[in-house]
């Protein structure tokens, strides 16, 4: 259901978003108890020059296997019934939520914007309750799409860039396309805006990922194509 959004927003896609210092903090919108998001480290970025993409940083997974005594083996029995429960309760708020959405997502089609909007914040609401990440990623998304698309674009810029902060978060490369899709609707935003800097570094980030991206399977497949050939 959710498509979801490292605490990094790529300053590639949003050179958009300020270059103001080599490495800022970017507030995102306050939460829905009435405190705030959590804040996201932004990195400087650059557009990377034709022929070289960026380096992509390694991806480390260490696992490690521990003994344990047979109390603790015991403990987790005793908690095992309280576990399910509380996996049982997820669950439901999550089914919850995805309820929410569609029913924002029909308001929406409905033309009925300011429902949606309400509809939206209650699902956010729930996703921050239950630490749902990627229920609070899907939910900005929309809300940002929501708020584009009915003109309000300081709104959609912080909203689409919290929605860029938890799918960086969560592991997404910024060359993925959900990432250039914001980013384009972020350029957009600043074309609109006559913020004409950022407008051009988010076109040409956008442009330069894309032709890195198809420069990287036109050579896949010409692996491909010679090794069944020899």
């Amino acid at each position: 259901m959710y498509r979801l959004l490292s605490p990094s927003l790529g300053l590639g896609l949003l050179r958009a978003a300020g270059r103001r210092c080599r490495t800022c903090s970017a507030r995102l919108l306050p939460g829905p108890a009435g405190g705030r998001a959590p804040e996201v480290a932004v990195p400087a970025f650059r557009v990377a020059p034709r022929g070289g993409g960026p380096g992509l940083l390694p991806l480390l997974a260490a696992l490690a296997w521990f003994s344990r005594p047979a109390a603790a083996d015991e403990q987790e029995e005793r908690q095992g019934a309280g576990g399910a429960a509380a996996e049982g309760a997820a669950d439901e708020t999550e089914a919850e939520i995805i309820q929410l959405l569609k029913r924002a997502k029909l308001s929406i089609m409905k033309d009925e914007p300011e429902e949606a909007e309400l509809i939206l914040h209650d699902a956010l609401r729930l996703a921050y309750q239950s630490d749902n990440k990627k229920a609070i990623t899907y939910t900005y998304d929309l809300m940002a799409n929501l708020a584009f698309i009915r003109g309000q674009l300081e709104n959609a810029e912080k909203l689409f860039k919290a929605t860029m902060s938890y799918l960086l978060g969560g592991g997404m490369q910024q060359e993925d396309n959900a990432i250039i899709e914001i980013s384009l609707k972020l350029a957009s935003i600043y074309a609109a805006q006559n913020r004409q800097e950022f407008a051009l570094a988010g076109y040409e980030f956008c442009i330069s990922t894309l032709e890195e991206k198809i420069e990287r399977e036109k050579e896949l497949a010409e692996d491909v194509l010679s090794g069944r050939e020899t």
